[in-house]
């Protein structure tokens, strides 16, 4: 059975693929913190995979260059975190006591009587056997033994490179029109089930589609994030910290939002 959780109001984000605490991205991303979810004491943020470009948590350890990152998320207090392909095993490297609560699935949200249905998106496409096959392996007790014996320094260079290397720097594009096509078959196969809209990051497309699908996009191009509103409204916006009020891109279905 998938967690559930109910609000009134939350932030989703997703695919913010932030390498360092200090790197521009997370700056950017950290103001959106300050100036847009703490102002709203009865938020919820829910992040659906890939902050980060690599994590593959090692028990009770946080590398020292995303400690400033997860304290500002520890002080918001009320942070759900979707585990994505670019960052694993967060449960045992926050620890017990972490304020972080860890999905590493799916999650349904009741956003005032509505279910949400929100994941990463990473294993829609049964079609791509290459992602398929590398998140298998990296779920498996070899990727663990793999970490130990890499240190958690050498297993953070190894996959950053490796991340890096398949996606790219700062321009990576990594919109797939087979996987959107994936991606609304299992909007509608949700809505079957009851979900009225079926939140996804990993494809980095932003939109919102008839079958109830609405795509997160990324930070590597859009600081684009879904608000769910006290009065029962969801909309697409982009977060710019000169303006007061982020713009709207979508409050309704739109297909992609061009570039």
């Amino acid at each position: 059975m998938l967690p559930r959780l109910q609000v009134e109001q939350a932030f989703v984000v997703s695919d913010v693929h932030i390498r360092h605490s200090d790197d521009e991205i997370s700056r950017r991303f950290r103001r959106f913190l300050r100036e847009r979810v703490a102002p709203e004491p009865g938020a919820h943020l829910i992040i659906a995979g890939d902050l980060l470009h690599f994590w593959f948590g090692r028990r009770n350890s946080v590398p020292p260059e995303f400690r400033e990152l997860v304290a500002d998320l520890e002080a918001l207090g009320r942070v759900t975190w979707l585990e994505g392909n670019h960052d694993l095993r967060l449960k045992r490297a926050l620890g017990r006591g972490s304020r972080i609560q860890v999905v590493e699935g799916a999650l349904l949200v009741d956003h005032l009587g509505s279910s949400l249905h929100i994941e990463h998106g990473h294993r829609v496409d049964r079609e791509d056997r290459g992602q398929l096959l590398l998140d298998g392996l990296l779920q498996t007790p070899l990727a663990d033994l793999g970490g130990f014996l890499l240190t958690e320094r050498g297993t953070q260079r190894l996959g950053l490179w490796a991340a890096t290397h398949s996606s790219g720097e700062g321009a990576y594009d990594g919109r797939d029109p087979k996987w959107l096509e994936a991606a609304r078959r299992f909007a509608r196969e949700r809505a079957s089930s009851g979900a009225e809209l079926t939140l996804l990051g990993h494809g980095h497309y932003l939109g919102w589609w008839p079958e109830g699908l609405v795509c997160l996009g990324d930070w590597l191009h859009w600081n684009s994030y879904l608000e769910l509103c006290p009065d029962g409204t969801r909309r697409l916006r982009r977060f710019d910290s000169q303006l007061s009020e982020d713009r709207v891109l979508a409050e309704s279905p739109l297909d992609e939002i061009p570039r």
